[in-house]
């Protein structure tokens, strides 16, 4: 019994010691972990902050940049914002201070930039702060991407004549910027008696033109000038450049030649037979068929005797336009004792013309006084007629017999300008009783091509035979020429937007005339795309085009040209282009490659990290992407709920942060925290995208310790949760082993 109670001895020591030692390593572990959790925590205290501008893109002149930098994290002292490297762009940026920067507060720096390259503009933004967690000097660098616009104003100039004495000059912008604030004056002109003219306006955009018209006649004395005559202006343009950020003036050039417009005549009037004693009015009418006015028109009347004239009118005219007639009327009387007389009206025209250049033309109509009674006349119905280029009309030549006597018609003869032609299509035989009349078909023919509207008498003489030996009659026709439309082709692309890859367009080519043949070939210079289709009696004609379109295409536009080779339904033959475009764009798509909440599990009253690596894994860029979280109730998001992330192009990432804070009573469970993005394509297309985030919100603190931050933190919080739940039970087995000992002690004790 003594060495069975020795031995218990020996043992207890042991035992004992190793109790105390197995209590000092649990508190050892204990500390261990509690300054872990420490440190943990103590990271959230530390300051840290994050930018966002309010806008994507700069210029082309100097553009005021607001950055809004705010402080999510713990308190910052002696903060200072400074601005680093700048790549691609001038800025005007100054330091800004403040002594102390609080957890989610939010304060404005605000600078000047200005591109000087196009393309993309990088700004550095450095933010110095005191950390007073750790007491050290610490400075966050942020890069700010801009997209660089840049351009300048380019004015030119062109002149037009117009009409008569108005010329106009167009001045153009063809830079890529508008220009301010434009002032237009006209400084000096040749060739031309004009004033000065001026114009303001308070912007002349890119690729539009503003116009001065002026007013004055061209400085010349004889017709054959106006062949050669160049008019030449000076226009002096004061404009400010926003792409320059400067005034500047400019002196443009324009010239123009003088384009000729004349007036010509032409009369139809039939010849005047007089019986001996009697008076006969004789009406004469006069047309302008030149282009241009004829002015201050004086007319004079003339007979030969024994012919007399009694009255006429009018004597004067203030202006004959083009296309215009005048009706001249003259009252002519025949003495009682004439007879067998041949003689004439002559009519004299002395006028101006649009530029002051004199001019005369004489008009002689035929009078007879016959020795009997034998008269014929003659007239075209209608007298006047449309026809166009290269066609034909059928007109009706009338010949009458008004006389007493019968009349033989022996010939007709008919006369015409060598650009028209007309051609009998009946011949006339036979003797004319009085008061008989008969008619002949007239085919009258315009030229194959005219470069304007023009307008061709055509005369016709009729030879007869009769009393007193016969005589002469006269019709006049006016043929107005007309041209035909050239036809205008117009082009599209169906679909207008394609993506990379492997496209089917449609290529439809319209007329606005109608084509008896047609042969359309289509090309893509860029790519080498062939197409060609043929039809006939159309005016619209389709082509499928297959397009092989390479990935480096995205955002541009694709250039497709058609050659059109044809003859129209008048025969004409021709070769046309046209052309149509499609964008190629490719479609972006944002989605999460992993999200990451830390810790799972929270408390109330606790905080949550949420971190998500986004990225577009489309085939085309997203702009403006902006992503907001909407916190369910219960829950308070430190800082911004916006962020603006701008451009993502394809096979990008970016990492969104987030942090919030669960209120003290939310209750427990799984809620969902929505994550909205919303972003644009090339083509300026909206499209949002919605992220779930889960987080658990629990009543036990222990629970909240499961997962914190990384996947490192998540080892190292497993290894204290198990070292805790081993240290019980050894604590559990020494207390047992304590007590049997003392109990054993005693009863040997006791016997």
């Amino acid at each position: 019994m003594k060495g069975f109670q020795k031995a218990s001895r020996r043992m207890l020591v042991p035992l004992i010691a190793a109790t105390i030692m197995l209590l000092t390593g649990l508190s050892c572990v204990g500390v261990l972990a509690t300054t872990y959790i420490a440190a943990v925590f103590a990271e959230l205290k530390h300051p840290y902050f994050i930018v966002e501008t309010n806008t994507s893109s700069i210029g082309p002149s100097w553009t005021t940049v607001a950055v809004k930098v705010t402080n999510i994290g713990g308190r910052a002292e002696q903060v200072e914002i400074i601005p680093g490297q700048a790549t691609g762009v001038e800025i005007q940026a100054s330091r800004e201070f403040y002594d102390v920067v609080e957890q989610n507060e939010t304060i404005m720096y605000v600078f000047r930039a200005r591109p000087v390259a196009p393309g993309q503009a990088v700004v550095q933004l450095l933010v110095k702060y005191l950390d007073p967690v750790d007491d050290s000097q610490r400075v966050a660098q942020f890069q700010l991407t801009f997209a660089a616009k840049t351009g300048s104003v380019q004015l030119v100039a062109a002149a037009f004549h117009e009409r008569d004495n108005v010329f106009r000059v167009r001045v153009y912008n063809v830079g890529t910027v508008d220009a301010v604030n434009v002032s237009l004056k006209l400084v000096s002109w040749s060739g031309v008696d004009a004033k000065p003219v001026s114009k303001t306006v308070d912007r002349l955009p890119s690729g539009g033109y503003e116009d001065l018209v002026v007013e004055g006649r061209p400085l010349l004395s004889t017709l054959n000038q106006l062949q050669v005559l160049q008019i030449a202006f000076s226009v002096q343009a004061t404009y400010y450049d926003p792409g320059l950020d400067s005034w500047k003036t400019v002196l443009l050039q324009a010239q123009t030649p003088l384009t000729p417009t004349t007036p010509q005549f032409t009369y139809r009037a039939s010849p005047a037979v007089i019986e001996p004693g009697t008076c006969r009015s004789l009406r004469i009418y006069l047309y302008n068929i030149g282009d241009g006015s004829a002015k201050n028109v004086t007319i004079s009347y003339l007979v030969q005797p024994p012919l007399m004239l009694e009255k006429a009118e009018p004597t004067y005219v203030d202006v004959v336009e083009p296309g215009g007639k005048v009706l001249l009327e003259a009252r002519i009387c025949a003495p009682l004792e004439a007879s067998s007389i041949s003689s004439t009206l002559n009519v004299k025209l002395e006028y101006v013309t649009d530029y002051g250049v004199k001019g005369v033309y004489g008009v002689q109509v035929p009078v007879t006084v016959p020795r009997a009674v034998s008269k014929v006349v003659a007239f075209f119905e209608p007298s006047w007629v449309e026809v166009p280029e290269a066609g034909c009309r059928v007109v009706e030549l009338r010949i009458a017999n008004r006389g007493s006597a019968p009349v033989d018609i022996a010939n007709i003869v008919l006369q015409s300008l060598q650009t028209v032609v007309a051609q009998l299509l009946d011949n006339v035989e036979g003797v004319l009783k009085p008061g008989e009349s008969t008619s002949v078909r007239v085919r009258v023919c315009g030229p194959g091509q005219i470069t304007a509207p023009l307008n061709a008498p055509i005369v016709a003489r009729i030879v007869y035979r009769g009393a007193g030996g016969g005589g002469e009659a006269s019709a006049t026709l006016v043929a107005h020429v007309v041209k035909l439309p050239e036809p205008v082709f117009v082009a599209s692309c169906r679909p207008s937007i394609v993506q990379p890859g492997i496209a089917d367009v449609l290529v439809e080519v319209k007329s606005d005339v109608k084509l008896d043949r047609v042969q359309v070939r289509v090309v893509a210079q860029q790519l080498g795309v062939y197409g060609e289709a043929y039809s006939e009696n159309t005016s619209t004609i389709s082509i499928p085009v297959r397009i092989s379109i390479p990935p480096q295409l995205e955002g541009q536009s694709l250039t497709l040209t058609a050659t059109i080779s044809y003859v129209d339904v008048y025969g004409r033959r021709g070769v046309g282009n046209a052309g149509c475009s499609i964008a190629v764009v490719g479609e972006p798509s944002l989605e999460p490659i992993s999200i990451t909440v830390a810790p799972e599990k929270v408390v109330p009253g606790d905080v949550v990290a949420i971190s998500i690596l986004l990225a577009n894994r489309g085939t085309g860029q997203a702009l403006d992407v902006v992503a907001s979280i909407e916190p369910p109730k219960g829950f308070t998001v430190i800082g911004e709920q916006s962020t603006f992330i701008g451009r993502l192009v394809e096979g990008q990432t970016t990492i969104l942060s987030y942090t919030l804070k669960a209120e003290d009573n939310v209750p427990s469970g799984t809620y969902t925290i929505p994550i909205k993005l919303d972003y644009y394509d090339v083509l300026h297309r909206s499209h949002t995208v919605e992220l779930r985030v889960n987080v658990t919100v629990v009543k036990s603190l222990a629970s909240s310790f499961m997962q914190v931050g990384s996947i490192e933190q998540k080892s190292s919080s497993s290894t204290i949760a198990e070292n805790g739940i081993a240290l019980y039970l050894l604590v559990t087995v020494a207390s047992l082993a304590t007590i049997l000992s003392i109990v054993y002690y005693w009863r040997s004790r006791r016997g």
